[in-house]
């Protein structure tokens, strides 16, 4: 009995979890697999006015729930290497790197991969409770930085958050 109060009581914080999160993120599912993902419902763009380099963010979570894909396409970058790294700089001063997911490629996209057999599952915590204020990926030319809107630095953060809290 102990065992299914704690289950129902998981399914419930669970329902209430994706509940709180409608504005951020969005269930869509393959019309002829019927296979689906958890993503952001709109996409960061890191672009002013008549610039030559950007960055556009999304974040999706994999069909088996295990692994948080963070996708950056990186605009006017050209190719991005191997294993390209990634500087963050969080509002509170902290800052890291990681090294991308991604073989070599010319689509300008470093991917990164939180949990399953990627692991960094370590980095859950801050992409999901603190601000990035900053963003440096380096590319084949150097790199692209780009600052992030206080609202974009919220919207990463609370799809950070709900993905994490979807994952099995």
């Amino acid at each position: 009995m102990k065992h299914l109060f704690l289950g129902i009581i998981t399914a419930m914080w669970s329902m209430t979890a994706v509940a709180q999160c409608d504005n951020w993120i969005v269930y869509e599912e393959d019309k002829i697999t019927k296979q689906g993902n958890w993503m952001m419902a709109e996409n960061i763009v890191l672009l002013e006015d008549n610039a030559t380099e950007g960055i556009g963010i999304s974040l999706l979570l994999s069909a088996d729930k295990k692994t948080i894909i963070w996708v950056n396409k990186v605009v006017g970058a050209g190719c991005i290497n191997e294993n390209a790294k990634v500087e963050i700089l969080f509002s509170d001063g902290y800052n890291i790197s990681i090294l991308c997911n991604n073989k070599f490629n010319c689509d300008s996209k470093a991917t990164i991969y939180f949990g399953g057999i990627f692991g960094k599952t370590d980095l859950l915590y801050d992409f999901s409770n603190k601000n990035i204020e900053t963003l440096r990926i380096w590319t084949l030319k150097g790199y692209v930085q780009k600052d992030l809107s206080t609202a974009n630095q919220q919207k990463f953060k609370e799809v950070f958050g709900c993905l994490t809290k979807l994952r099995d």
